[in-house]
């Protein structure tokens, strides 16, 4: 799950928060899909803060859910 959010995130990005529970199990052979949404953007410093609702789901059913906190380069930089 980390993986497929640092790439969605890119090089200059960091994760600075992430909590999961585990509702369900992924077994060996699911096909699992990390998926998120925007739920508030701020600033804090220098640092723009990015809050996800983060959850993956494979063929049948949600098998984790969660909240994260990116920190994204502010554009044009």
């Amino acid at each position: 799950m980390i993986h497929g959010y640092m790439n969605c995130i890119g090089d200059r990005g960091r994760m600075k928060k992430l909590f999961v529970k585990f509702p369900a199990f992924s077994l060996l052979g699911d096909t699992t899909w990390c998926k998120g949404k925007v739920v508030e953007k701020r600033i804090e410093g220098e640092d723009h803060i990015v809050a996800l609702e983060v959850w993956t789901v494979n063929q049948l059913e949600v098998t984790t859910t969660g909240q994260a906190e990116i920190i994204l380069p502010a554009r044009g930089s």
